[in-house]
């Protein structure tokens, strides 16, 4: 892995057994190695060549300088890439979670609704803080969070007891959005923002009210209230739908969250399924 260099200030993603781990690698002047993970536990190895070899996977490795940023973690068996999944899960459910870092370096957040638009691989997400928000003076690299689907799966539904069915889960979809923030607070485009987001989901209601910012009334409301555009530079998709097991368990799943016959258990179903009908095109 010659793209791998031993810094102590890079991070990477690293496999150890079937475990995923954050580790750094330091290079001894002797020229043995060490690996040192975020838990603070250290590995030690003849070389760095042979930490390389056994701990970082090509395939999966994930750097950045300085202490492990939050991102979600994706195993490769849970990774997708078609962006017709961020479609559904953005058509599903728009009220999503905007992470950025406040000056102090803690995280701030805000959960809202968003209007959502994509061409091709260009995203943007469209929303509005209240101005008394602290979050709403944040300029730039911003994450976004969309949660989709989400269930228990008991241990007993699986009719073939490998390793990993002995055990219960939890299956679900989600995305981490990373990009930039632009703020705005011009009336024009701010009436115009309101107006969209009163049509999508008046509609969703099966109601017609309209936003008017002609009306003196909403002067003081448009006022209370920043607006932005998150342009969207990385998608990760996860969709943990028990992809890792064999069609025995997959099949079986499905049926039993089908049968408790909630909402919730039902629409699970339906995404393993069209999961499901995905990869079969695929193979």
């Amino acid at each position: 892995m010659n793209d791998i260099t031993a810094s102590r200030d890079s991070w990477w993603l690293a496999s150890l057994g079937n475990t995923l781990i954050w580790a750094r690698l330091r290079v001894r002047p002797a020229g043995t190695a060490e690996v040192l993970d975020s838990d603070g536990n250290t590995l030690s190895y003849d070389s760095a060549d042979t930490a390389r070899s056994q701990l970082f996977d090509a395939e999966f490795v994930d750097r950045w300088a300085g202490a492990p940023d939050p991102r979600m973690f994706t195993p490769r068996a849970f990774a997708e890439t078609d962006l017709l999944w961020l479609d559904r899960l953005l058509a599903r459910d728009p009220f999503v979670t905007v992470l950025t870092t406040g000056s102090d370096g803690l995280p701030e957040l805000t959960r809202m609704p968003v209007l959502y638009r994509r061409d091709g691989d260009r995203i943007e997400l469209r929303g509005h803080w209240a101005r008394a928000n602290p979050q709403s003076r944040h300029r730039g690299a911003a994450k976004v969070l969309v949660d989709g689907p989400h269930g228990y799966i008991s241990a007993s539904w699986y009719p073939d007891k490998e390793p990993a069915a002995r055990v219960p889960t939890w299956n679900y979809a989600a995305a981490e959005l990373r990009g930039q923030l632009h703020t705005f607070d011009d009336t024009a485009a701010l009436a115009e923002l309101v107006g969209a987001i009163s049509d999508r989901f008046e509609a969703s209601v099966g109601q017609a009210w309209q936003f008017d910012g002609a009306r003196t009334e909403h002067g003081p409301e448009l006022r209370a209230i920043i607006g932005f555009r998150f342009q969207v530079e990385h998608v990760q998709l996860k969709l943990k739908l028990s992809q890792n097991h064999p069609d025995a368990n997959q099949q079986a799943v499905v049926a039993a969250l089908d049968a408790l016959a909630t909402p919730s258990s039902q629409e699970l179903a339906q995404w393993m399924r069209w999961h499901r009908e995905q990869a079969a095109r695929s193979d």
